[in-house]
């Protein structure tokens, strides 16, 4: 039978590793690496606003593994569609799950847009999203006993909503956007110290040709996070025609990003994306690898 300090000092093992794998997922939300993809090819993934501006069906997926030395790293995963249903009105579906030891958070968004036209080449778009976010303990992963307290921690679900907005014309884009309003303008304690609190962005398409061969697109990025210092993003995408393109951001985080995307018949797009590790986990892990999927479907 074991005596009754071997069962203590076990379940305390359990408990230490659950805080310690609380904390490394908390680090890596507050340093908030927003999947490469987001900065050009899917942009709703940080603004509701950037939903369905066009009438057809756009669907993205994506995968990152991160801190890959390390046991129990990051995996997220998302999928986005959004279609625009008239010249004004659009709406979309946004999922995002992340899972980090023990750890999982899923978050599911519905959004609602509407754009409004100021002349035939200058457009508002406004957006909401409204939806469910859930974190959890794996309890299956853990090896202890049924009715052990320390693994009746359940999952914690709650409601919130992201506004967003955006003004764009044929070469400059500008937007911001508010994240998890009702948790922060409700004061809830949940993610106190690790919420994202406001993104706002800027990028203007040059051509670096006289038949627009070759597009350059500097963009300069703002994200706030509630008790963490200001991230600043500063990069540029480079279209090469309609078959290929490579971006390169530099963030404030002293980390960075380098991507590439192949593009196949206007229809599909294949990203590879990679980010440095950020000054904090550099010395334990390696970067971040991120694939993705986009493909444009019943086009009007």
């Amino acid at each position: 039978m074991k005596s009754s300090y071997e069962v203590v000092k076990k379940k305390v093992a359990r408990l230490v590793m659950v805080i310690a794998m609380s904390a490394i997922t908390e680090q890596l939300t507050a340093q908030l690496d927003p999947f490469g993809a987001a900065y050009f090819q899917d942009q709703y993934l940080l603004n509701p606003a950037m939903s369905g501006l066009e009438k057809k069906l756009n669907v993205n997926l994506g995968y990152r593994r991160q801190w890959n030395s390390i046991p129990g790293g990051p995996e997220n995963q998302y999928v986005t569609g959004d279609y625009g249903f008239s010249n004004k009105v659009g709406a979309g579906l946004n999922f995002y799950n992340d899972k980090a030891g023990l750890l999982s958070t899923t978050r599911a968004m519905g959004t609602y847009s509407y754009h409004i036209a100021l002349n035939a080449d200058r457009k508002v778009h406004l957006g909401l999203s409204a939806g469910i976010i859930n974190r959890r303990i794996d309890n299956s992963s853990l090896n202890g006993e049924p009715d052990d307290p320390l693994l009746a921690t359940g999952s914690k679900t709650r409601f919130d909503a992201d506004f967003g907005a955006a003004y764009a014309d044929k070469k400059l884009t500008v937007q911001a956007a508010f994240p998890n309003m009702v948790t922060y303008f409700g004061k809830t304690e949940t993610d106190a110290v690790d919420m994202p609190i406001f993104f706002a962005a800027a990028s203007y398409k040059l051509s670096l040709t006289g038949a627009d061969d070759v597009l350059l697109e500097p963009k300069l990025a703002f994200r706030a996070v509630k008790g963490y210092d200001n991230i600043i993003d500063a990069g540029a995408n480079v279209f090469f025609g309609k078959s290929l393109n490579v971006f390169g951001i530099y963030h404030t985080s002293k980390n960075s990003t380098f991507g590439a995307g192949l593009h196949l018949k206007n229809k599909l797009i294949i990203t590879a994306v990679y980010s440095t590790a950020t000054k904090d986990i550099k010395l334990y892990s390696g970067g971040n690898l991120e694939v993705g999927v986009a493909a444009s479907l019943f086009q009007k």
